[in-house]
This record gives C-alpha cells, sequence and structure tokens, in this order.
C-alpha cells in the first residue's frame, strides 16, 4: 500500500500553490508592487524622499511623464503625492529590513512564487506598514 511508513497518504497530499493561483484584491498587488519597486529604489541608492514619491506617482500616472515636472508643486496632484510619502515612500525608508526574495524559480526563465513566499512577503508588508500607521 505506502512504500514508507512516512509518505502521506493520497487523501493528505497537497499540491503546492503558486502566486499566480491566488486572486488578491488589485489594490492590495499595486501597493505591495509599489513598495517593492520603492525598496528596489533604495537598495540601488536613491533615499530621497521626493525622488522616490515622484517614481510611484510616475508609475500610477505614466501619462503625466512629459507633462508633468514636480507633481508636488501642482495643487490637483499633492493629496495623491502626500498619500504615497506617508503610505509607500516614508514606510520603507524607516524600515531596515529588506523584504524575503522568492525562491529559487524550478524551471529557469519561469517565475514560480510559492505559498510559502508570498506568506512571508504577506508578513514583512504587514510588519512595515503598520508602523507607518
Amino acid at each position: 500500500m505506502y512504500t514508507s511508513e512516512f509518505e502521506l497518504r493520497p487523501e493528505f497530499e497537497v499540491e503546492e500553490k503558486t502566486f499566480q493561483d491566488i486572486i488578491l484584491p488589485k489594490h492590495v498587488i499595486n501597493h505591495v508592487y509599489e513598495i517593492l519597486k520603492v525598496k528596489q529604489q533604495i537598495a540601488l541608492g536613491n533615499r530621497h524622499s521626493g525622488n522616490l514619491v515622484d517614481f510611484v506617482f510616475f508609475l500610477r500616472h505614466p501619462e503625466l511623464v512629459d507633462k508633468v515636472k514636480k507633481p508636488a508643486t501642482i495643487p490637483r496632484y499633492k493629496p495623491e503625492w502626500e498619500l504615497i510619502f506617508f503610505n509607500v515612500v516614508a514606510p520603507a525608508l524607516n524600515s531596515s529590513e529588506q523584504p524575503p526574495s522568492p525562491s529559487t524559480p524550478k524551471t529557469p526563465g519561469k517565475k514560480d512564487t510559492s505559498l510559502r513566499d508570498l506568506w512571508e512577503l504577506f508578513k514583512w508588508f504587514v510588519q512595515h506598514t503598520s508602523r507607518a500607521r
């Protein structure tokens, strides 16, 4: 019946889910993406908060890249600019920890982030965004 005393019975075997199998609200995915992009910029040496906020602002509004030089100076964009600073950039600058990196892909060229990796990233996200509030 079983080849090993430690082998799981078929009804207890669980297929490992990947990130693509999990449905999250789009705003959560976008927020995590923005924080990761800011952390990437910080790792590259860009720690100027104004530049980081502008970076995220133009990620959200690529159509304004050539039209607006400094979004913080335009009253229409200032509230969003401030929200980006307080909710994305400030927590990223204040945290000294780097987010956990996903495990190595199983096949070259195919990204496969496991549920465990997603959980670690989520825990890091909650820990570092809850401090700012």
